[in-house]
């Protein structure tokens, strides 16, 4: 018995001839109205596009198309129509496209879905939203090769493209100007030469373009005034929304480099980006960062000392940034005192290792020259010349800032053990580390007097200001500890003369409290750009301020006959107080560790008022000591 189908089929015979006359028809039909055929085929094609818009055809799509002629009229290779209740967008698109060719011969490759059958949104290949564009003016130019799908992929997969080479060089002059370890770390002319020459990492680019955005960001009026040199922050704050994608393309980089394949510019972008996550307010990451960064120094041997080393020898400069790389991360762990072991080994660690050199260029290529190097016990030895020739070995500033920062260490370690009361083995660990600050202070003060075209270039300059501002620093905390005024540590009744060993240890804080508000003059009055100094002397700027607060209150609680005779520079350190406030305030916008001490403190938010009181007084308080 015959099926329904055969039944069909026998009654439904097909024709061999039919698809051929359907051709040939066709042709007849191309040949004789070839426009009518042209435009029915376009009509089709926008048919199965569905609506465009008015948006212009992007160009790179519209040389790709000839790959898709192969397959067919109405053909697609692996996907099959698109449901007529679903009409495909460009999101649709996306998710089906495979990921872009970058060869010269342009996509190559199956295409299992046309991006041109899609109807482009904001949301489509090539486009930004008007929104991104403003955030980011630099990709303006990029709009027809950026992919981005349902959210900006600039902070989840890729990064902002790097500033060109002019952009390039004014933001690593931000860097160099702002930055301590900069300098410590690099050679500013021999490190822009590469830049320009195209021999930096994009790793360590990145970092340190991140470092530089800390800085951009809009002035308000209050900072216009107390600000006279930094116009380039304004200009360049274009680039202020890149720097968290920056760092954190910069801080993947780095990582797999380092474990992977590791090399100094790998352990240098390390070393950079800590230092963003410590300005952005998030120290563990910068832990991690730098604790890294100083252990792969140590496995790369940054940190020895070849026994056949002199300043001949072949490829001393890199042995040199090898060894800077490893002070800079020598340095940050003893500012912030992490890793806490390596603090606490710190002057072991960096003993008989040759201090920054000085670097000159010649016919023959750039030179090291050496100076010093530390022992055990944080005591200079000279480096001795290996040849009559060697010239004069003069003591840099990236080497006087590493000593004094050694000291710094022990003063943090001493008060982190803070004792029930000062007994005589604490006062002589104060005066000791005392008495080391001092000689080094004038061994560099020294150095300076009898070099200063040395120190005559910016880095330099602030490197200086840097040492000076930690030696006062060093010598404040020291000494307060004496003081129960200060620390609140009662003294030892059985130490000899305790009252007098009081007595000048509040003498000598109150002294270089004075000379720390000196050198900071010309930022607390608006004259420099505060934005240059380091969150460190900003942490010292505090503790400037706090003392001045306490002896104005212990001063207010005695009686007038037992009011000192300078009465008057007591309001002028009042004052002084209200401009440290106001600095702080424009730190804290480009470091965020500053937050704390710029606004937990109540005195120093009060100060403003009190300083009300003391200028409507300062008049008759003038005239009543000068009745005495």
């Amino acid at each position: 018995m015959q099926s329904e189908r055969d039944k069909e089929s026998d009654r439904h015979p097909p024709s061999p001839t039919s698809i051929t006359a359907c051709l040939r028809c066709r042709e007849q039909k191309a040949r004789a109205f070839p426009d009518r055929v042209s435009e029915r085929g376009s009509t089709n094609a926008e048919n199965r596009r569905g609506p465009r818009g008015k948006r212009k055809q992007r160009p790179l799509r519209v040389g790709a198309r000839g790959g898709r002629d192969s397959t067919g009229p109405g053909q697609h290779p692996s996907a099959g129509p698109p449901s007529p209740k679903t009409p495909i967008s460009g999101e649709h698109a996306l998710n089906q496209r495979p990921a872009p060719q970058t060869s010269a011969s342009g996509l190559q490759g199956p295409r299992p879905h046309s991006v041109e059958d899609a109807a482009p949104s904001d949301d489509a290949v090539g486009y930004t939203s008007p929104g991104l564009v403003a955030d980011y003016p630099v990709l303006s130019g990029l709009r027809k090769s950026t992919s981005l799908a349902h959210e900006s992929t600039l902070e989840s997969d890729q990064p902002p493209p790097l500033p060109p080479t002019s952009l390039g060089l004014a933001l690593l002059e931000i860097y160099f100007a702002r930055i301590y370890n900069a300098s410590v770390m690099f050679h500013k002319p021999l490190l822009f030469q590469q830049y320009i020459e195209g021999k930096v990492h994009v790793a360590l680019l990145r970092a340190m373009f991140a470092m530089a955005t800390l800085f951009l960001h809009e002035r308000n009026k209050e900072n216009a005034s107390t600000t006279t040199s930094n116009e380039e922050l304004r200009i360049l704050s274009v680039y202020q929304p890149s720097g968290l994608a920056w760092a954190k393309a910069a801080l993947d980089e780095s990582m797999q480099l380092v474990t992977q394949s590791p090399s100094l510019m790998a352990v240098q972008a390390l070393q950079c980006v800590q230092l963003y996550w410590f300005g952005v307010g998030k120290p563990q990451s910068g832990d991690m960062c730098l604790a890294l960064a100083y252990r792969s120094c140590q496995v790369l041997g940054y940190d020895k000392r070849l026994s056949n080393e002199d300043d001949s020898s072949s490829g001393m400069l890199e042995i040199e940034f090898g060894r800077r790389c490893f002070w800079a991360c020598w340095l940050s762990t003893c500012i912030v005192m992490e890793p806490e072991p390596y603090v606490d080994s710190a002057w072991k660690e960096a003993a008989m290792l040759p201090l920054p050199g000085s670097i000159s260029s010649g016919p023959q290529g750039y030179r090291v020259t050496y100076n010093q190097l530390m022992d055990k016990y944080w005591h200079a030895i000279s480096v001795q010349p290996q040849s009559p020739m060697a010239g004069t070995r003069r003591l840099t500033a990236p080497g006087s800032f590493i000593k004094i920062i050694g000291v710094w260490a022990k003063v943090q370690l001493l008060c982190k053990d803070r004792p029930l009361s000062i007994t005589s083995g604490e006062l002589t660990s104060v005066h000791h580390f005392s008495h080391l600050a001092t000689i080094l202070f004038q061994d560099a003060t020294s150095t300076r007097d009898s070099f200063p075209q040395d120190y005559d270039t910016i880095e330099a300059q602030n490197l200086c200001l840097f040492h000076d501002a930690v030696y006062h620093q060093c010598q404040i905390v020291l000494h307060s500890l004496i003081v129960p005024l200060f620390s609140g540590i009662p003294a030892d009744r059985n130490i000899d003369n305790h009252r007098q060993e009081q007595i000048r240890a509040a003498e000598t804080v109150m002294n270089h409290a004075d000379l720390f508000a000196r050198l900071l003059g010309p930022y607390l009055h608006g004259e420099e750009d505060v934005s240059r100094l380091p969150p460190l002397v900003g942490y010292g700027a505090f503790v400037v301020g706090m003392v001045f607060l306490s002896t104005e209150a212990a001063r207010r609680h005695q009686v007038t006959t037992e009011l000192p005779a300078d009465t008057y520079q007591h309001g002028d350190r009042l004052l002084v107080v209200r401009d440290i406030v106001r600095a702080l305030d424009i730190l804290r916008a480009s470091w965020r560790a500053l937050q704390q001490p710029a606004m937990g403190s109540p005195q120093l938010s009060v100060a403003a008022v009190r300083l009300e009181t003391i200028q409507t007084n300062r008049p008759t308080t003038r005239a009543s000591t000068a009745g005495k």
